[in-house]
């Protein structure tokens, strides 16, 4: 170990100033597929990627991004079937009812007298906005069924893409899925195993060799066990507070030899003795062991076939929870000792999120009724605050109202307007500006708490609950304020109508503008800057760093600051997610909105395809199962399009009934069977087992190639016991010296 210690800090200020010469570090994680080919390639020392690869352009087809996982093909497919979508809608419910809208003419010749009343708080006054909008038919609410009929047809058309889009997402999984070979194709996760085995790799590995329950013979190649990793993080971040400690100090005077310095090194090497002591000792401890553990098996088909044997009960595992996981042998899968094992498709190794995987179920459904309660708090704050500033904008349109009829006075020679036009352009940056670069951070912060086991859930939470936030902001605030509490539809210089334009317009913009500016790249390379101005001064560089976790703490800040800004797939989603919502909920009203969105997800599909490619670190290989849970929030979509607001004097109900339905009553007072009937369906489709249906209807078949673990482990960039925080150092140094023996022998 000494030696390997020696050997790994040696020349560390040659090292490191090589791979900043040479951009290595950044290199080994671009957004760029490996070489491949019989040639074995460089790999960077430090995470076992490898350095050279080939570079890919903007116009890549989806697929060939499939080297990242599946799901950043399925993303990008994701995004371009709601192009689609919002196309169809504009096609046929935007277009149609924008040249009906035109034909009324409430915006035109109602006097502002009539217009005094309690429904209706203000004229409309012409503009082009409005003249375009559901606005304009109120002196003719018999024209509304014809907006109707176009609505239910393009709800239609968008059931029918629903289906189209599933099928084409399991096909194009399939194909990405068979184009790369990944640790997963070779491995299962179990869970439920007893903790009081003596030897839990042995006993696993003459458990599935001797099982005679799968016809065929299986052979396990490796097996990563998870352990309770919480003393190490706490020797971690104890290490890394006494070399923030330490650098801190040396920014502001540069003395190696300073007795506190040596002092804080002495530490340091103490604490990171423990922490080599600790990563053995837990090893060897049961009670470490958490009863979980990836099995890989020597053919990605063996692997398959304990997959199909070993079916997962869901309500039986539940029911078993309450007993400690034992139970009496209710099926033919594996039962060992007095429970049966839970088998699963394993997650990618870096999309497992192996700080959280080993924490109780208690554990994590705390935190996440702690951070649902987060949530509420930050939902609420923002809701509050615009909702007030919306608030004082409805007052001074109603007070300009009165004072214009008490004065005799024309509406556009009033001062108090201008004023409230500067106020309603205000308001919609600020509910666009706040979604995009506030928001998103403080739901990740709190969704990081939620102790996921993987990252696609934690990124699939993340999206959920940044979509509802974001929603909120959005569309339900100018909403509550102005239609509910003011009746103010078209407004005079705002109102609902006025407002969510300008909202449809910058959203189109903001996002994709932000993505080109990307201050987030502009922050980074300040940092990295400045970091580097320091030359001989900066941490990265010193030659006292002669422990090896503090070299690996160097080589881990080296990283972090050469590197690309991470890549977040759920605050992506989000961002569509939020659009879509948006669009479905207003188009009926406003359908001019429609084709501003399909500009904006449109522009926001490249400039975030060329941030992928160009400025971003992937870290986290994402599984199909977000894009699944994506689908499903996209079909709401329906619901929200046929949209219903009950109110009673002054309790507002809501009950998931809102669009068509909502506007129609609010504008019309009136409801009719049809409207019913469209929003009932659409709740009826919503909750459907689409995806279990769309299997059945367009079953895919797989190609069934035998690959052999042992040809391909060391071609893979990670695996799970390099990315098991107790084995990674161990497994590290294996792999790298195999693939020198592999190099030397090719």
């Amino acid at each position: 170990m000494d030696d390997y210690k020696n050997s790994f800090t040696g020349g560390l200020t040659y090292r490191i100033q090589k791979k900043i010469k040479n951009n290595d570090i950044t290199k080994s994680r671009e957004t760029k597929p490996e070489k491949g080919g019989e040639e074995i390639q460089e790999i960077c020392q430090c995470c076992g990627y490898e350095i050279n690869r080939v570079s890919i352009n903007l116009m890549v087809n989806i697929q060939e991004l499939g080297f990242l996982g599946p799901g950043f093909p399925l993303f990008y497919n994701y995004i371009r079937y709601c192009v689609l979508m919002l196309f169809f809608l504009f096609l046929i419910q935007g277009i149609p009812n924008i040249v009906f809208n035109n034909q009324g003419h409430f915006c035109y010749d109602t006097p502002e007298e009539e217009n005094h009343n309690q429904k209706f708080k203000a004229p409309c006054s012409f503009n082009f906005i409005v003249v375009f909008s559901l606005a304009n038919l109120l002196d003719t609410p018999e024209m509304l069924n014809n907006g109707l009929y176009f609505s239910i047809g393009a709800m239609l058309i968008q059931i029918i893409l629903g289906i189209v889009f599933r099928k084409n997402q399991r096909q194009l999984e399939n194909v990405i899925n068979d184009q790369n070979l990944t640790p997963s194709d070779f491995t299962i996760m179990v869970s439920n195993i007893p903790p009081q085995l003596e030897n839990p790799e042995q006993a696993l590995t003459n458990l599935f060799n001797n099982n005679e329950t799968f016809k065929h013979k299986v052979e396990v190649a490796k097996i990563v066990l998870v352990y309770d990793i919480k003393e190490i993080q706490n020797l971690e971040q104890q290490i890394q507070v006494k070399i923030k400690e330490k650098q801190k100090i040396l920014n502001y005077n540069f003395d190696l030899k300073n007795q506190t310095i040596l002092l804080i090194n002495n530490q340091i090497h103490e604490l990171e003795h423990q922490l080599q002591e600790k990563e053995l000792q837990i090893q060897k401890q049961r009670h470490k062991f958490k009863g979980i553990a990836f099995i890989s098996f020597k053919t990605n088909i063996q692997k398959e076939l304990v997959l199909k044997h070993n079916k997962l009960d869901q309500i039986k595992r539940f029911q078993n929870y309450f007993q400690g996981g034992r139970s009496q042998q209710y099926s033919s899968s594996i039962y060992f000792y007095d429970r049966h094992l839970y088998i699963e498709q394993a997650p990618e190794p870096n999309d497992i999120d192996w700080e959280y995987i080993h924490c109780s179920t208690i554990e994590k459904i705390k935190a996440r009724i702690i951070s649902l309660m987060y949530l509420l708090m930050l939902t609420t704050l923002t809701f509050t605050v615009i909702a007030s500033i919306s608030y004082y904008q409805s007052l001074m349109i109603e007070h300009a109202y009165e004072e214009s009829l008490e004065n005799n006075q024309s509406l556009d020679n009033n001062p108090q307007i201008d004023k409230v036009v500067g106020l309603s352009y205000f308001i919609s940056m600020i509910i666009v500006l706040f979604n995009k670069f506030i928001v998103p951070v403080i739901v990740h912060h709190i969704i990081e708490y939620e102790k996921w086991s993987n990252k696609t859930k934690q990124n699939a939470s993340f999206a959920t609950k940044l979509t509802l936030v974001l929603f909120t902001n959005t569309a339900l605030i100018t909403f509550s304020v102005e239609i509910i509490l003011f009746h103010n539809y078209y407004g005079i210089g705002g109102g609902m109508i006025y407002s969510e334009f300008w909202v449809f317009v910058l959203n189109a913009f903001v996002p994709p503008l932000a993505w080109i500016i990307d201050p987030w790249s502009i922050i980074k390379n300040f940092k990295r800057n400045q970091e580097l101005k320091k030359d001989n001064k900066s941490m990265l560089t010193q030659k006292e760093a002669n422990m090896q976790y503090f070299f690996i703490y160097i080589f881990q800040n080296l990283q972090s600051l050469m590197e690309f800004p991470d890549y977040s797939m759920g605050k992506r989603y989000a961002d569509i997610m939020k659009t879509m919502w948006f669009t479905f909920f207003y188009s009926p009203v406003i359908p001019m909105g429609t084709l501003w969105s399909i500009i904006g997800v449109t522009l926001y599909y490249y400039t975030d395809k060329y941030n992928l490619i160009y400025r971003r670190t992937v870290k986290e290989n994402i599984g199909k199962q977000l894009t699944i849970d994506m689908i499903e929030l996209l079909e709401y979509c329906l619901v929200f399009h046929t949209v219903f607001f009950l109110k009673k004097k002054i309790i507002i109900q809501f009950i998931l009934q809102f669009g068509n339905f909502f506007f129609k009553k609010q504008l019309f007072d009136d409801l009719d069977t049809k409207s019913i009937i469209f929003f009932s369906v659409s709740i009826i489709i919503c909750f459907l087992p689409k995806e279990l249906i769309n299997e059945k209807l367009f079953p895919i078949k797989e190609v069934e190639q035998e690959n052999q673990y042992f040809d391909y482990n060391l071609l893979f960039d990670t695996d799970y016991d390099r990315e098991n925080p107790v084995l990674r150092k161990q497994a590290l140094k294996a792999y790298y010296s195999d693939r020198n023996a592999l190099n030397n022998k090719i």
